[in-house]
């Protein structure tokens, strides 16, 4: 009896150290089961939080450098319709293995041949006839990029089988086609120049187009910044723009690009038109003359002929300037004709009108009272910039009907006139 106690004690013993090691086996597992769960949430975190780090950093990185981009053309003639495209450029340079550095030549380009206006010309960059195409016969915008980038791309393969690298030279190609790198070389040259580019626009270009002896060719007024830069303010008439390389390297830094053989750069600094020169300047009463030792870009204004405005007014006198420089804006009717209207009128028009930034070439809309700005506001025609951002002007009945006269604008009231390019 005692003996069979004994068994049963030692075998219920045994049980409970069975059940004990289950419950702990069980508990082992539990343990196990909750550190590793939590250690698996752990990692999951951390792989979350590395993704969500690596997206922000990348994110704000392409934020970034799509900012340093738009940046570093502060105070370049390129319009928010041609930057609006920047991406889009970049991507298929990207796809076609063309160099970052000629970012702002390509959408330079588009701002020359189209200022960007989708709209009013879907072949932005004008490259339907490096296809085999006629003329603006590309319609979607994103094949026009694409082919302007392909056939610029085929230029600068061109130019390093002459051995050219000068950009001006691969740009200028791109306008008349890949057979100006040819001629370059064939006369023992490597780099484009202003007399070159206007050799082969009377020599061999109007030949082409039109049969006959380059002695026909006619000389054609094209009084723009960049044409007078290097006095030469003329085209040929059917011989294309000899003038194409420094419209874009203007079209990107300014008349100061223009005299360059580099690649235009940019200032991150922020300090505005490139164009603008040493000075500053409050507003002063209306002058009879520039301020002494102050070149004007586009030259002395002319009494404006006949035009839909008043004659005598700032109106007339604005219209006729601008026309006179190579930038005429249209005529606005009714109210959206008086001087302090026109920039409402303008952007209307589809013209692009910055508030407070001025340029050379630029009509000033002056908002009434704004520099002695009569209720109806009043408009003129910007002469030069200075660095302070205060600007020159030319204008009209200051000092009377039909009186042209100049006059300083500070850069306080600058800030409150807006700005028509055309």
């Amino acid at each position: 009896m005692a003996f069979q106690s004994a068994k049963s004690s030692k075998k219920r013993k045994s049980f409970l150290k069975k059940r004990l090691w289950k419950k702990q086996r069980r508990a082992f597992k539990l343990l196990l089961l909750k550190w590793g769960l939590a250690f698996l949430a752990l990692f999951m975190a951390g792989l979350f939080a590395v993704s969500l780090v690596s997206s922000i950093i990348e994110s704000v990185t392409q934020t970034q450098m799509r900012k340093t981009s738009l940046f570093n053309l502060t105070g370049s003639n390129l319009s928010p319709k041609v930057l609006a495209w920047q991406e889009e450029m970049s991507e298929e340079m990207a796809r076609q293995g063309v160099d970052a550095k000629w970012l702002f030549v390509l959408l330079g380009i588009m701002q020359v041949e189209s200022g960007g206006d989708a709209s009013a010309h879907p072949d932005i960059m004008q490259a339907s006839e490096s296809r085999g195409l006629g003329s603006n016969a590309i319609t979607d915008p994103l094949e026009s990029i694409q082919a302007g980038v392909e056939a610029f791309k085929n230029c600068i393969e061109s130019a390093k089988r002459f051995d050219i690298d000068d950009p001006k030279a691969i740009i200028f190609a791109y306008n008349t086609g890949g057979g100006f790198l040819g001629y370059l070389s064939s006369i023992g040259e490597k780099h484009w120049s202003i007399d070159i580019a206007e050799d082969y626009s009377r020599n061999v270009v109007f030949p082409a187009v039109t049969g006959r002896d380059p002695s026909q060719a006619q000389q054609t007024a094209y009084n723009t910044p960049f044409a007078q830069a290097v006095g030469k303010p003329y085209y040929y008439l059917n011989g294309g723009n000899f003038h194409y390389a420094n419209a874009v390297y203007y079209a990107i830094g300014g008349e100061k690009a223009v005299n360059s053989d580099e690649l235009p750069s940019f200032s991150s600094s922020g300090e505005g038109n490139p164009d603008a020169l040493d000075g500053s300047y409050g507003t002063s009463g209306p002058m009879t003359e520039p301020p002494a030792g102050i070149e004007l870009p586009f030259g002395m204004p002319s009494t404006p002929g006949d035009n839909p405005y008043p004659y005598g007014q700032c109106t007339w006198y604005a219209y006729g300037r601008m026309q006179e420089i190579g930038k005429p804006l249209p005529w606005f009717s009714g109210d959206g004709g008086n001087g302090g209207n026109w920039g409402v009128s303008a952007a209307a028009a589809g013209y692009r009108v910055e508030q407070g930034n001025p340029a050379a070439g630029t009509a000033i809309c002056f908002p009434p009272g704004v520099a002695w700005a009569s209720a109806y506001g009043h408009i003129a025609v910007v002469e030069a910039t200075f660095s302070d951002g205060s600007c020159l002007i030319s204008e009209s009945n200051v000092s009377g009907p039909g009186v042209i006269d100049f006059r300083t604008i500070s850069a306080a009231d600058v800030a409150q006139c807006s700005f028509i390019y055309a």
